[in-house]
């Protein structure tokens, strides 16, 4: 992360992160003068979007809950 070309081309850069505080990821690629890019949203939490992905293929709630309990799938509570 310290190497010239890394910190003159800025290619790492930090982001925040709910549990680290800030984490260092690569920046956008390539960075145009017109349209630079931008990182909008910090990548989900482990699991995050289960519930909702699951309600989409037909998956009822206690279905769910029995499978949290069994340890397949976690919640993604923060």
């Amino acid at each position: 992360m310290a190497d010239l070309h890394v910190t003159e081309r800025e290619l790492l850069t930090d982001y925040p992160d709910a549990e680290m505080g800030q984490l260092p990821m690569h920046h956008v690629v390539p960075r145009l003068d017109q349209t630079p890019g931008s990182i909008r949203l910090a990548a989900p939490r482990l699991g995050q979007h289960n519930r909702e992905l699951l309600d989409e293929i037909g998956m009822s709630p206690g279905e769910y809950q029995d499978l949290k309990k069994a340890g397949v799938i976690c919640g993604g509570e923060a």
